[in-house]
């Protein structure tokens, strides 16, 4: 629906990062029986000023870059922070793509509003991963260990 339109090119300094569900589940053939989340899309948008969104169906690092691309930001993103489908791994979840999970940005005022009055109360949880930031090219992840890593841009190309 137009009038309720999140695109890409929306992210801003100083968002959330947010993913629905889990990631990383297509190595054990989760992407052959999937939901898609157009109801949660449609949920979250009815509700919440969302700034962008994308569907993760190339891997978080590639479609996540994708949305940087377009709005001229940068991000980072916190390894621990990334909920994992069961028996994946990290690498998983950032590269291997088909999780068809969502991948949205808003202010970290909304951000706040969201988990205080959705927590607990929806279906498929949503999970705070990162934020976005100024620095255009900046693409990092934090490991576990604290150490800030430049994310590499991989993922599922298909041509």
């Amino acid at each position: 629906e137009k009038e309720k339109l999140a695109l890409r090119s929306g992210a801003k300094v100083g968002d959330a990062s947010l993913v629905t569900g889990s990631l990383g589940g297509s190595i054990k053939g989760h992407h052959l029986n999937f939901m898609p989340r157009v109801n949660e899309a449609r949920g979250i948008m009815n509700k919440f000023k969302i700034n962008s969104m994308i569907d993760i169906s190339d891997g978080l690092a590639l479609d996540l870059k994708r949305v940087l691309r377009a709005s001229g930001v940068g991000a980072c993103i916190y390894e621990n922070a990334i909920p994992l489908s069961k028996d994946a791994s990290v690498n998983n979840a950032l590269y291997d793509g088909e999780d068809y999970e969502l991948l949205f940005t808003m202010n970290v005022k909304e951000s706040k509003r969201f988990f205080r009055t959705t927590s607990g109360r929806t279906k498929t949880p949503v999970t705070l991963i990162g934020e976005v930031v100024a620095k255009k090219d900046d693409y990092k992840i934090v490991r576990e260990n604290g150490k800030k890593e430049n994310l590499r841009v991989k993922g599922y190309l298909h041509f």
